[in-house]
């Protein structure tokens, strides 16, 4: 879990690139929004999660930070396909039982926020089953309102 926050930490607060492969992370507070869809209807309004604090000292992520980041689960693995300084390009597969969801995931990167969207699916004997994943980290603040992590 302490793993899992230090790369939550990284992986906020976008402002640009610093290099390829990294990017400069804005200090301040940020909000997750964050929906799960199952099929193929993605009506779902996403729900405010939690807010964390980027401090100051801990500015610089990689894009494997960021599709950490992007993960359902920690076990999920993920291959960049390509990455600029405004989008990721990625494939996921997340193990399940016997066998494995898959598919892709795409960060978009914005000065003032992040999206994330994930689309897995998982091939049961009888149908596929869909699963939709969206994220959006926001920077709402400068300041920090909640303890820095």
């Amino acid at each position: 879990m302490v793993k899992f926050g230090a790369v939550l930490l990284l992986s906020l607060g976008i402002t640009g690139v610093a290099n390829a492969g990294s990017y400069q992370l804005k200090p301040g507070d940020w909000q997750f929004y964050e929906g799960l869809n199952v099929g193929k209807q993605y009506e779902t309004t996403a729900s405010n999660s939690r807010t964390i604090c980027v401090a100051p000292s801990k500015t610089t992520a990689s894009a494997n930070w960021l599709m950490d980041l992007a993960k359902p689960r920690p076990d999920c693995t993920t291959s960049i396909i390509s990455q600029n300084d405004h989008e990721i390009k990625a494939n996921m597969t997340c193990p399940m039982g016997s066998g494995a969801m898959k598919g892709p995931s795409i960060i978009k990167v914005y000065p003032d926020h992040i999206t994330i969207d994930n689309q897995l699916e998982y091939d049961l004997p009888y149908a596929p089953l869909y699963m939709g994943q969206q994220k959006t980290v926001r920077h709402i603040s400068n300041q920090c309102s909640v303890p820095q992590q």
